[in-house]
C-alpha cells in the first residue's frame, strides 16, 4: 500500500502536474524563511506546523518547491497504511484493507500532495491519530495521542474542534463503551491542550492576546456570516474594512491578530439581529460539507474532481450505516472518529470553507474508515440472508 500509494502520488505531483502554491504558501514560505534566518516565526497568523517542515526541508534538501513535494507525497503515501491499520484495530482486517486500499487512490490526498500548503500534514497526523486511540491503547499511547493532537492542531487549527467533541464522547456515555475510556480520554485532551501551552503562552506576550493556534478565527467566522461569501465564494473586502478601519490593501492582513474581534464581533451581531438568516446559511453549510460537489469554490469539472464527486458519493451509503452501527454497538476506539467528524462538521457549519480543505484533507480519510466498515457488515448481512435462503 505505501509503496503503491507513493508512486502514485509522485507521478501525479511531479510529472503530470508539477509542484503548484496554493493561497496561503507565501504566508507558509515567509515564516520558514524567517526561521531558516534565525529570526524566529513571528506573527500567528498561520500555525507553525507546516512552516517548520518546510524549513526543515529546504534546509536538509534545498530544491524548493520540488522537495517539499517529494517529501509531501511520502507523507500522503503514509496515510495508506495507517488506515489500514486503524481499520483493522477497529473493524477487522477486512474493513482495515478496503481502507487502505481506498485511500491509495483518494483524489484529495493525491491532489494536495503537489500543492503546497498544510493539508497533507494535517491528514497525516489525523489518520495516526486513529491508529493510536483505536482499541487496545493503555495510557502510554493514550499520552502519546494527546501529545499528536496537539502537533495536529498546530499544523491545522480545525483540531481545536476536536477536544470539546472528543471530551464529550470520549469522557461521558455518550460514546463507545470501553474500560477506563473515560480517564483515557481525559488524559488525551489534557495532554494535548499541554502540547498547545507553550505555543499559546508565546503568542500571548508577544500579541497581548490569547490565540492558541493562529489568528485567522475571526475571518472565517465572518465568512461563514457574510451571505456575500455564500454567494460569491469571496471575502466582502469593504465590509471587512468598515469593520476593522484596515486600508493597506494587501488582503493577507486580515487575519492579523489585531482585526480578529472585530471580525468575530460581526458573526455575533448577525446572530442577533438576523437569526432566521444565519439558521439557513447553516443549514447550507451543513448541505455542502457532506455533498459531494464543491460549491463554494469555482473549481474546474475536470477529470480528477469529477472522479472525487463520484467516488466521495459512493462512500455516503456505507458511511450512514458505517456511523449508525458504531453508535449503536459502541464500538471501542472508535470516539475519536465520532469526534473528528462532529467537531469538524460543526466547525464548517459555523465558518464555512472549501470542501476538500475543511472535508477532503481534514475527516475524510475518517469517513473512509466508517463507510468500509459499513461495506463489511453491509456484505456480511447479505451473505448471512443467502445463506439462509440457500
Amino acid at each position: 500500500m505505501l509503496l503503491a500509494a507513493l508512486a502514485v502520488r509522485l507521478v501525479y505531483g511531479l510529472a503530470l502536474v508539477g509542484p503548484t502554491t496554493g493561497a496561503d504558501t507565501p504566508l507558509f514560505y515567509s515564516h520558514a524563511l524567517h526561521l531558516l534566518a534565525g529570526q524566529g516565526y513571528g506573527q500567528p497568523d498561520r500555525p507553525p506546523g507546516f512552516p517548520v517542515i518546510l524549513a526543515a526541508t529546504i534546509r536538509l534538501f534545498g530544491g524548493y518547491p520540488a522537495s517539499i513535494v517529494v517529501v509531501q507525497c511520502a507523507l500522503s503515501a503514509v496515510v495508506a497504511p495507517l488506515l489500514y491499520l486503524a481499520g483493522r484495530n477497529l473493524f477487522g482486517e477486512a474493513a482495515g484493507v478496503l481502507a487502505g486500499v481506498f485511500s491509495v487512490f483518494h483524489f484529495p490526498l493525491i491532489d494536495y500532495a503537489r500543492v503546497v500548503q498544510s493539508d497533507v500534514l494535517f491528514a497525516l497526523t489525523v489518520a495516526a491519530l486513529a491508529w493510536v486511540l483505536s482499541p487496545g491503547a493503555g495510557w502510554r499511547r493514550a499520552a502519546l495521542g494527546g501529545g499528536l493532537l496537539g502537533l495536529c492542531a498546530l499544523t491545522r487549527g480545525t483540531a481545536l474542534a476536536f477536544f470539546p467533541f472528543m471530551a464529550l464522547l470520549g469522557a461521558t456515555r455518550l460514546g463507545p463503551r470501553a474500560a477506563g475510556r473515560a480517564g483515557r480520554a481525559a488524559l488525551v485532551v489534557g495532554m494535548a491542550c499541554l502540547t498547545l501551552a507553550p505555543w499559546a503562552y508565546r503568542n500571548f506576550r508577544r500579541e497581548g492576546r490569547f490565540v492558541p493556534v493562529s489568528s485567522e478565527g475571526g475571518l472565517n467566522f465572518f465568512q461563514g456570516a457574510s451571505v456575500y461569501y455564500f454567494l460569491t465564494g469571496q471575502t466582502d473586502i469593504e465590509l471587512a474594512r468598515e469593520l476593522t478601519g484596515w486600508d493597506s490593501g494587501d488582503n493577507d492582513e486580515l487575519i492579523q491578530p489585531q482585526f480578529q474581534a472585530a471580525l468575530m464581533g460581526y458573526w455575533w451581531r448577525q446572530w442577533a439581529e438576523r437569526p432566521g438568516q444565519q439558521i439557513a446559511l447553516r443549514v447550507i453549510s451543513l448541505l455542502d460539507f457532506w455533498s459531494p460537489v464543491e460549491r463554494v469554490r469555482d473549481y474546474a469539472l475536470g477529470p480528477g474532481n469529477l472522479y472525487w464527486a463520484v467516488t466521495y458519493g459512493a462512500l455516503l451509503p456505507f458511511f450512514a450505516l458505517g456511523a449508525h452501527l458504531m453508535w449503536r454497538r459502541g464500538v471501542p476506539g472508535t470516539y475519536f472518529l465520532l469526534a473528528a467528524i462532529a467537531g469538524t462538521t460543526v466547525l464548517h457549519m459555523l465558518t464555512h470553507a472549501e470542501q476538500a480543505r475543511y472535508r477532503g484533507l481534514s475527516v475524510e480519510s475518517l469517513i473512509v474508515l466508517a463507510a468500509m466498515y459499513g461495506v463489511v457488515e453491509w456484505w456480511n448481512y447479505r451473505r448471512a440472508g443467502a445463506a439462509k435462503t440457500g
